[in-house]
C-alpha cells in the first residue's frame, strides 16, 4: 500500500539536481517527493491533475525539454502536467479521448520526431 492512499508511483528527475524523485498518484492529484541521492525522499508538494478517478500515470519528458512531465488518465480522458524543472508542475492540459480508456498508459519515443507519444 502506498503512503496516504496513493494508487500509482513513478520515478523521474523533477528538480535541477540529478537525483531521482518519486511521484505518487492520488485520486485528487500527484504528490512529489524530492530524492536526496542517498535513498531518501522528502515531501516536495502536490499538484492537481484534472480527474478524481485516476486509472494510470506515466512520467517522461513529454515536451522534450529534459524535465520530467506526468501523464494521467481515467476512464475517458487524459491530462498532461508539464514539469517546471524546479520540482513542480504547470496546470494540467486536458487530452479528451472519447470512448477509449486510459487504463494502461505508456510513453514511447517516436523514431521520426524524437518526441514522446502518449
Amino acid at each position: 500500500m502506498l503512503p496516504g492512499g496513493g494508487s500509482r508511483v513513478e520515478v523521474g528527475q523533477l528538480g535541477p539536481d540529478l537525483d531521482l524523485d518519486v511521484i505518487v498518484g492520488f485520486s485528487s492529484g500527484v504528490r512529489m517527493f524530492q530524492g536526496d541521492g542517498s535513498g531518501s525522499a522528502q515531501p516536495a508538494g502536490t499538484a492537481p491533475h484534472g480527474t478524481t478517478s485516476m486509472w494510470d500515470m506515466e512520467v517522461g519528458a513529454i515536451n522534450n525539454d529534459a524535465f520530467a512531465d506526468v501523464a494521467v488518465g481515467d476512464v475517458r480522458n487524459g491530462w498532461v502536467l508539464l514539469g517546471d524543472g524546479l520540482g513542480g508542475f504547470g496546470a494540467p492540459t486536458h487530452m479528451p479521448n472519447g470512448a477509449e480508456a486510459y487504463s494502461d498508459m505508456s510513453l514511447a519515443t517516436s523514431t521520426w520526431t524524437s518526441r514522446l507519444v502518449v
